[in-house]
């Protein structure tokens, strides 16, 4: 397995994991299929272009792109110690043996190079692997934001987390 960081060069390989996987878990992301197809290509190169404070990381198997990753740092003087991990998702074939949990900690690492002294992320209070992933780099449940998401007609909590890299 291979892990870097996206470039934009990597635009089509993403648009096609960033399709599948709202696709398929739209119970799992805040964007919808649709949404993401309307910003169209153009956004998905700008994800990419390489800005120190909003980067994507993928996890390559034999070339194939088959993970990806990405956080943001806020951009108010004030928050510029905060970030947050989105888009984390993997191929269903290489679940269970550890991609996503290396492409957090290249997320954190790019993170702690930045002065980022705290992260954040949501994430479906049902999906069991995804929160026991983020336990394990030490990120806890802060809080429930109940309803976070409605997907045709059925309501879904987000367990709000929150990693501070000054204890790690």
């Amino acid at each position: 397995m291979e892990y870097r960081k996206l470039s934009t060069a990597d635009a089509h390989a993403y648009n096609e994991l960033r399709c599948e996987m709202l696709r398929a878990h739209p119970d799992a992301f805040g964007d919808s299929l649709e949404e993401h197809l309307a910003r169209g290509f153009a956004e998905v190169q700008r994800r990419l272009e390489g800005k120190e404070d909003s980067q994507v990381f993928g996890a390559f198997l034999d070339g194939h792109l088959v993970g990806a990753a990405g956080f943001f740092r806020e951009s108010h003087n004030k928050a510029r110690h905060v970030a947050t991990i989105w888009g984390v998702y993997t191929r269903p074939q290489v679940r269970g043996q550890g991609v996503s949990a290396a492409l957090i900690k290249l997320a954190l690492e790019a993170l702690r190079g930045l002065g980022v002294d705290l992260v954040q992320l949501d994430v479906g209070s049902h999906n069991v692997p995804a929160r026991r992933v983020y336990e394990q780099f030490g990120f806890v449940k802060t809080g429930l934001w109940p309803r976070a998401l409605r997907v045709n007609g059925v309501d879904y909590d987000e367990d709000h987390m929150v990693l501070d890299l000054r204890r790690r």
